[in-house]
């Protein structure tokens, strides 16, 4: 889906949805004996996927920034979110829960020195982000 059409950022995002639940799926069985290879591809597609539901340009935005500016948790993460659900299955909050994990465990690789440091400064906390009132992220916002 190339930056220039008419996509809106919510068809943006839910195409980037279906292909995160291409990339987990199975992840249960996968998520804790998944290879550094295997995790590096799929880190590849997902960044391709963001940088389509940010609107950004692959010379211009880091992954790190990329998949905070398009809401999107890295892969590995993901899946070991899907594995936690997966395993406490009888907990009605275990997705509140893995969820919960999840934004913890991002926020805390979000602070490491990185890639991304501008846009840190300019978001620096995820949850934040995440429950902002406006929705839309298009090529103005990334590539300016």
């Amino acid at each position: 889906m190339p930056n220039i059409s008419a996509a809106t950022s919510r068809k943006r995002r839910l195409l980037g949805n279906v292909v995160h639940s291409l990339l987990l799926f199975g992840a249960p069985i996968w998520a804790d004996r998944m290879s550094a290879k295997g995790t590096a591809e799929m880190a590849k597609v997902q960044r391709k996927t963001v940088l389509r539901v940010a609107s950004a340009y692959c010379t211009v935005v880091s992954t790190n920034a990329a998949l905070v500016v398009a809401s999107m948790p890295p892969i590995d993460l993901l899946a070991k979110e899907r594995l936690f659900i997966y395993s406490n299955k009888v907990d009605p909050e275990a997705r509140g829960k893995a969820r919960d994990g999840t934004l913890e465990s991002w926020q805390t690789w979000w602070n490491k020195p990185g890639p991304g440091r501008w846009t840190y400064h300019l978001i620096p906390s995820i949850a934040q982000w995440l429950n902002r009132k406006h929705d839309d992220v298009d090529f103005h916002l990334t590539n300016s």
